[in-house]
């Protein structure tokens, strides 16, 4: 099997992951507004609103994130902009917080074949209290549906 690179990746990620995503719950609307896509939460759900995924580029950015920025105002709810390192334009980040916006923590995406990952960790031991296990069916994945579901609601046993 050839290791894909991270170029290969990404676009696969973004697809089934932000943009083709379905929302947690059959109550949240999403919207594709020309290149963003946009998550609304019921009213009852405090959090959950966002732009989820964008293709933007230096001409396009300025004023998609002021449609953002109004529409989330017009509805009176507060929103996320989830943004990854490889999104463009390269300065959306600035001009996001241009708008007003506020950065959260950065996070990071780890992606990588199952082989590779599993022979660079060989014989990392975790911290007390954490237990590593494979989980692809049964029980371990039955809990956190179940809680997940308890969160979001609808079934998140898919």
């Amino acid at each position: 099997m050839a290791t894909l690179s991270t170029t290969e990746i990404l676009p696969h990620f973004d697809a089934q992951m932000r943009r083709d995503l379905s929302p947690p719950n059959p109550a949240w609307r999403v919207d594709r507004v020309g290149p963003v896509v946009r998550w609304v939460s019921p009213r009852e759900w405090p959090r959950g609103c966002g732009v989820y995924w964008s293709d933007l580029d230096e001409d396009t950015a300025d004023g998609a994130i002021a449609e953002q920025v109004s529409y989330f105002a017009g509805l009176g709810r507060r929103f996320e902009w989830k943004t990854y390192g490889h999104d463009r334009p390269a300065d959306l980040g600035a001009r996001l917080r241009a708008a007003g916006l506020e950065a959260e923590s950065e996070e990071a995406l780890v992606i990588g074949a199952v082989e590779d990952v599993a022979a660079a960790t060989a014989g990392t031991v975790p911290p007390p209290g954490i237990t590593l296990r494979c989980l692809d069916s049964g029980e371990p994945l039955d809990g956190i549906a179940a809680l997940q579901s308890a969160v979001w609601g609808g079934d998140w046993g898919r």
